[in-house]
């Protein structure tokens, strides 16, 4: 946040310094204080700035030639004028003073006359260029002294008249800086919503209007402009021209003020659509009404694809403990623990990062239990959208809502019944459905959606989440309750890289895996196996395949060094040079077997590296910007407090 502070003369930029030096601001925030007159204003080019303070004549300047920017004026207070009546009572004892400056502060100066002991008059200058004529009246009425702003004391002085500036105090300075974070402040959110709602309307796979209450269209989408007649741009049209087949449903909305939905209803222009027309309400007054158009046809296709997809999945687990391939002491325990877990009927929770084989575990936890038998039912609760997946979840009855199959549809809790049900990423499961899924664990029933009936169910759940379930409680996006039903058992998958021992082993076995024209060998030297070992694997064991298919792909069957094996661990990114000579350093070493001591060496090196060119940066960033950390801040990306931080830690003043 850039604010452009303009001080018309030098010793109220002393004031504003100290008072920015001693106020805590923001980290964001950058005041950049310039001395300039009002008519050298151009010179600083502030439409640059998120906003500008100002005084006096300047302040009306920029008000008029810069009408969007955020002008915060510098006010006179009381205690400045104050301060100028005690030092022209002390210093000068005039016989008449004159105030010469705009109406805002002519009735404060009144007031406080009295402090003169002599007469007190008002001469109004609304612009600039009215100052001069201001003070050669107050000269011919038989003025001494005159009283105002800098322009108005520099007109004085030119005139060879005595004059004395109405300086401005800490306390204006203080209250004019909080002023213009705090509008910059409201402006950016009010601007971040407008957008949001902007991308919003126009993303949404639904047609969206608002119309006025007279039938003009105010707002509309692409979607909504696709549905129309004459399928083009609406906003500033009559509704009944454009949606004729709509227009009774919004006149009855306007006169009842009361939501009406339509299931069915074809368009003018082909399309078959389910409708919502929601009134817009006032406290007292009704502003129009917002039409939410969603096309039959779409929703067809989504559920038939959602449907196809889960189908396709199957419900059966081809995975078994066998299929696990491990030879670290840590894998053999969890394995071990899964058996274990099978022979229960207790719910398990799964906790691991992406990749590390949560489904893979589930199946095999399943086909070694005593259901193993019944079906496995496999859903990714982050993959459908909240109304798709209650009806997924827990079916629903014929009828029960547009688009709604003919018979209705078993839920996947139904299909699981006798069997398990794996919840993948349950931390995504919205938490207005969470209670209702609650409700089946406790009570062993289902009831479709649309249903007045329950149906017995007996299933087991196994749930598994790459996230952290305590920070998940205490920011309310889970139920405390649910997870106490989930939670029974808990197996954690730890990352590849807690168990560097398998990698090769799993490097081999998924090499040997990939369908190629013709059988390959790849043999890895000392080297290349010690940067695939020392690698640190943040996608688990599905970045391992990823870099298995990239060798195959890059690489001729054969040996593979070092040199091939870092292009294929490190594709060109912004710390390439910095990781390739840490790692080129480890390869040097090879693997003796113990990787969590090369590991350890690595990404010291990695980091001392990557040290290196931050303070490069910081030096070059600094030179640059002729030391301004706000400047050097920009453009380094990060905020001032960040900024100083760094420079402390590396020493640089």
């Amino acid at each position: 946040m850039k604010i452009l502070f303009i001080v018309p003369y030098p010793e109220l930029k002393d004031t504003v310094e100290k008072v920015v030096e001693n106020t805590e601001l923001p980290p964001y925030v950058e005041i950049i204080i310039d001395v300039h007159a009002v008519e050298n204003i151009e010179q600083l080019n502030p439409a640059g700035y998120d906003a500008i303070i100002t005084r006096g004549y300047t302040s009306k300047y920029i008000r008029k030639r810069y009408p969007g920017l955020i002008d915060t004026d510098l006010d006179i207070t009381s205690y400045d004028i104050i301060r100028s009546f005690r030092k022209i009572a002390t210093l000068y004892r005039p016989g008449r003073v004159a105030y010469c400056g705009g109406y805002k502060y002519m009735e404060a100066c009144q007031d406080f006359s009295e402090f003169l002991g002599c007469p007190l008059g008002i001469y109004y200058a609304a612009e600039s260029e009215d100052i001069k004529g201001a003070v050669l009246q107050a000269a011919a009425d038989g003025c001494d002294l005159i009283l105002g702003g800098f322009s108005v004391v520099s007109c004085a002085k030119e005139l060879g008249m005595t004059s004395v500036l109405i300086e401005t105090g800490e306390e204006a300075v203080r209250d004019a800086v909080a002023a213009a974070v705090q509008s910059v402040v409201i402006k950016r959110s009010e601007q971040v919503k407008a957008e949001m709602y902007r991308m919003i309307t126009k993303n949404s796979t639904e047609g969206i209007l608002f119309v006025d209450t007279e039938g003009k269209i105010g707002v509309d989408n692409q979607t909504a402009q696709s549905m129309s007649a004459g399928r083009d741009l609406l906003c500033g049209k009559q509704f009944d021209t454009a949606f004729p087949e709509l227009k009774s449903v919004l006149e009855e909305v306007f006169k009842t003020e009361k939501q009406k939905s339509i299931d069915v209803l074809k368009l003018r222009s082909g399309d078959s659509v389910t409708v919502t027309v929601t009134p817009v309400k006032g406290k007292n007054e009704l502003y129009g009404a917002v039409v939410n158009m969603l096309n039959v046809s779409y929703i067809q296709e989504l559920e038939g694809g959602i449907r196809k997809k889960l189908s396709d999945k199957g419900l059966v687990a081809r995975y078994r403990f066998e299929h696990i391939k491990y030879k670290s002491r840590v894998m053999q325990s969890v394995t071990e623990e899964a058996r274990r877990y099978a022979k229960t009927e207790a719910n398990i929770m799964i906790v691991g990062e992406t990749g590390t084989g949560k489904e893979m575990f589930a199946q095999s936890i399943h086909n070694e239990s005593r259901r193993k038998a019944g079906p496995f039912v496999a859903v990714n609760c982050a993959a459908l959208p909240e109304s798709l997946l209650e009806s997924e979840l827990f079916g629903y009855e014929e009828g029960a809502f547009t688009g709604s199959r003919k018979g209705g549809k078993p839920g996947l809790v139904e299909q699981a019944h006798r069997g398990t049900l794996f919840l993948d990423e349950i931390t995504e499961i919205p938490i207005t459905l969470q209670s209702k899924l609650l409700r089946v664990l406790q009570e062993r029933e289902v009831r479709r959606i649309g249903s007045d009936r329950v149906i017995n169910v007996d299933i087991r759940i196994i749930a598994a989440t790459n996230k952290n379930l305590s920070e998940e409680i205490e920011a309310g996006r889970f139920r405390q309750d649910l997870m106490y039903r989930l939670d029974v058992l808990r197996l954690f998958l730890p990352p590849l890289r807690e168990r560097r021992g398998d990698i090769r082993l799993l490097f081999d076995y998924l090499l040997s895996g990939l369908k190629h024209d013709q059988p390959a060998s790849y043999q890895l030297d000392r080297e290349a196996e010690g940067l695939l070992i020392s690698y640190d694997f943040k996608g688990n064991v599905r970045e391992l395949r990823n870099i298995a298919e990239r060798l195959c792909a890059v690489c001729e069957p054969g040996p593979v060094n070092a040199e091939q094996m870092r292009r294929i661990l490190y594709p060109s990114d912004i710390y390439r040079e910095a990781e390739q000579t840490v790692h080129m350093e480890a390869g040097r070493t090879g693997y003796s077997g113990h990787g969590s001591a090369r590991q350890a060496e690595g990404s010291e090196s990695l980091g001392r590296a990557r040290e290196n060119a931050e303070y490069d940066r910081i030096l070059e960033a600094k030179e640059l910007c002729s030391g301004s950390r706000g400047r050097m801040a920009e453009m380094l990306g990060i905020d001032r407090s960040t900024l100083w931080r760094k420079m402390k830690h590396y020493g640089i003043s």
